[in-house]
């Protein structure tokens, strides 16, 4: 006789993915799950469906968007549907994208084209379904600073933001600000995650992120920082961390840095003022997910 998962199995799968990925407690259909750019994976409606009765066959698929203006090539985006244990078979629970995925371009997914359930049910049984997106993705923002060794410069200004210009992506430049500091210009921005996923460097392994009993301690301590480039002909030195672990600091225009705030300097004495271009260049990985409660009855 075959058993249901205990009800402990699957809280302890609902807890282990909130630890990891963020997942809201309450499941929502069709919940959109990338709040600014970035790819956005949703169940389709009615697959599955929200009830389905024992040896029902029914089909698993997801529609995932690029809303960002980040290219994402073949099979660099991974895609999975937690959550399913012994409750249904015939799925598959990791897939990747098949086409190349450029701004607002789809592709569906497709985790099951016959699924069912078997359980020897007496009474309605609830699943919970996780949907989780893994994937590298970045964006640039571009700014105007003032180099100068006066708040009297007449050729351009220090105060005030320099309100940066970001392509579409979760992660977001903002409040870049200028301040005289001694001899020394000091150049202060904030890197905001507007999505609704987390943030991990380049390079991290979307299992050992998204699988429980693939977790590893060293790729969760990339949780939360980002690949940063600061491109200027200015003679920049920005307070960042090296790209691998023990994350050191480093004074360059290039490394890794926790959202938040980050700060560059100049020395400035003996410079003429002028404006000049900044562009700042993120690269990251980017986690999501979604759920979705399927109501399971006997014939």
């Amino acid at each position: 006789m075959k058993r249901i998962s205990s009800l402990m199995q699957i809280s302890l799968i609902v807890l282990t993915l909130i630890a990891l990925i963020g997942v809201d407690a309450c499941p929502q259909k069709n919940a959109t799950t990338t709040g600014f750019g970035g790819l956005s994976l949703n169940f389709v409606d009615d697959a599955p469906p929200l009830n389905v009765i024992i040896n029902q066959k029914f089909p698993i698929y997801a529609d995932v968007v690029n809303l960002g203006e980040a290219n994402v090539n073949p099979a660099t985006a991974k895609f999975y549907l937690l959550g399913v244990g012994k409750n249904i078979e015939n799925v598959q629970t990791s897939l990747s994208n098949k086409n190349f995925l450029d701004k607002d371009a789809s592709e569906r997914i497709s985790f099951a084209d016959s699924a069912v359930s078997t359980l020897e049910l007496s009474s309605p049984f609830t699943a919970a379904l996780f949907l989780a997106s893994c994937y590298k993705y970045g964006g640039k923002a571009q700014a105007d600073i003032c180099i100068a060794g006066s708040n009297a410069s007449k050729v351009c200004s220090i105060s005030g933001d320099k309100a940066a210009s970001n392509t579409a992506e979760p992660l977001q430049v903002s409040a870049l600000t200028e301040e005289l500091v001694g001899g020394k210009l000091q150049i202060s921005f904030t890197i905001v995650n507007k999505g609704k996923g987390e943030v991990y460097l380049p390079g991290s392994d979307c299992d050992k992120l998204i699988l429980p009993e693939k977790k590893d301690i060293n790729e969760a301590l990339k949780n939360g920082k980002v690949q940063i480039s600061v491109r200027t002909k200015e003679d920049l030195k920005c307070k960042l961390q090296s790209l691998a672990a023990p994350y050191s600091s480093v004074d360059s225009l290039e490394g890794s840095t926790t959202l938040g705030k980050v700060t560059c300097e100049k020395n400035v004495i003996g410079e003429s003022d002028h404006k000049a271009p900044v562009q700042i260049v993120l690269d990251y990985v980017y986690v999501e997910s979604s759920s979705q409660n399927i109501i399971i009855t006997p014939n």
